[in-house]
C-alpha cells in the first residue's frame, strides 16, 4: 500500500486535507523520487518503543503529520 505525493502540497479527490510534503518529511519519511508513503513512514520494524513499530505514539500526532 502506497501514496503518490508527486506534487509539492498533494491535492486529491480523496483527501483534499493533507499537509505539504517538506511537512510531512520532517518528521516522517517517505519513499522514491515521486515522495510515497509506504508501511515504513509510519511503521518502525526494528523498534516497537511506541506499540504496533509505529514511529511515533499512537495518538492524532500521528495522524496530523499528514492529515491536516
Amino acid at each position: 500500500v502506497s501514496r503518490d505525493w508527486s506534487s509539492d502540497v498533494c491535492s486529491s479527490d480523496l483527501d483534499s486535507g493533507l499537509q505539504t510534503v517538506a511537512t510531512v518529511t520532517a518528521s516522517l519519511p517517505l519513499y522514491g523520487a515521486s515522495n510515497t508513503v509506504q508501511c515504513a513512514t509510519c511503521h518502525e520494524p526494528h523498534n516497537n518503543t511506541n506499540t504496533n513499530y509505529l514511529r511515533m505514539p499512537n495518538n492524532t500526532t500521528l495522524c496530523t503529520t499528514c492529515h491536516l
